[in-house]
């Protein structure tokens, strides 16, 4: 869903107080990263960069801190964070350890789409797309199939790619 510059805040700010209270719960420390690298994208100046950038540091040494180093989504997260940063081979060594770490996940797969838009890289954008639909069941694309309805409609993301699968 797109946010409003004013609702990222407000999220972000929501994000960082639970956090600080809850340091413990995965979800949320998850859901903050993601809503800040939202906010990161959207940036408009250096010094909501910075701040936001100094946030997800936090935020990613918390979530390693509370897996011991292990969680799978978090290099994914770090892919993000580097590619938002301008450091491609960054980015791209991240996104290696979250394949290594969770081969057949969905999460790490859209977060890869994500990191390749915005590295601009085309041959990536195409892998990323048919690891993705190999991913998918054979169904997922069929407008009379009631299950592919309630799928795309729980995953509105799938838009895009139903319309590179036809």
């Amino acid at each position: 869903r797109a946010f409003r510059k004013d609702d990222l805040v407000a999220a972000v700010q929501t994000f960082a107080q639970a956090t600080y209270q809850a340091p413990w719960d995965r979800t949320l420390l998850i859901r903050f990263a993601e809503t800040s690298l939202l906010a990161r994208e959207h940036a408009e100046d250096q010094e909501t960069e910075h701040a936001l950038d100094t946030a997800l540091e936090k935020n990613f040494h918390s979530l390693r801190w509370l897996t011991s180093g292990s969680d799978p989504l978090l290099p994914s997260l770090q892919a993000w964070h580097a590619a938002l940063q301008g450091k491609q081979k960054d980015a791209l060594g991240f996104l290696k350890e979250a394949k290594i770490r969770a081969p057949f996940t969905i999460p790490r797969l859209r977060i890869a789409a994500k990191v390749a838009q915005l590295l601009d890289d085309q041959a990536m954008q195409e892998a990323v797309r048919g690891e993705l639909l190999n991913m998918l069941p054979l169904w997922w694309n069929d407008p009379i199939n009631p299950r592919s309805r309630i799928l795309r409609k729980e995953n509105p993301w799938l838009e895009e790619f139903s319309l590179h699968a036809k």
